[in-house]
């Protein structure tokens, strides 16, 4: 936890390669998802003792769409949905973070102290259960000053 006066970019992030439609081929549709949860966030004890209210930080993806608090990067690569109080992001194309490349990013700007809790699986998007297996696949959680 760290106190980042400018602002710092909170975001959850998903790319790959080639997807994966659980078949065996490989293929530039992405079928390959990336799930976060979250636990809700209330207040936080800074160094000096007070209490901060960071509850308009807080996002259990307990609605129908995504928060207008939260920004998509590259839009077109992917389709994000909320349910069940996760946020899934499944590729609908190939997008990758690579020289000229870009990949998919799902954020917000926070300032403050604050805390994150997340459970984040990149799994395919045929078979739940199991992770990607061709070439690139990454999802991940990520918070930079930007």
């Amino acid at each position: 936890m760290g106190r980042y006066p400018y602002g710092l970019l909170l975001g959850l992030t998903c790319l790959v390669g080639c997807g994966d439609d659980g078949g065996g081929g490989t293929g530039g549709d992405g079928n390959s998802t990336t799930t976060a949860t979250t636990a809700p966030t209330t207040a936080s004890s800074t160094a000096t003792g007070m209490t901060e209210d960071l509850s308009g930080l807080s996002d259990t993806f307990d609605g129908s769409a995504l928060d207008s608090s939260w920004t998509i990067f590259n839009e077109a690569a992917v389709d994000a949905s909320v349910g069940e109080s996760a946020l899934s992001l499944e590729l609908t194309q190939a997008a990758l973070w690579f020289q000229a490349s870009q990949g998919v990013l799902v954020h917000k700007t926070v300032t403050g102290d604050f805390r994150v809790t997340a459970n984040v699986r990149a799994h395919k998007t045929s078979m739940p259960a199991e992770p990607p297996t061709n070439n690139i696949h990454l999802g991940g959680l990520m918070a930079r000053d930007p």
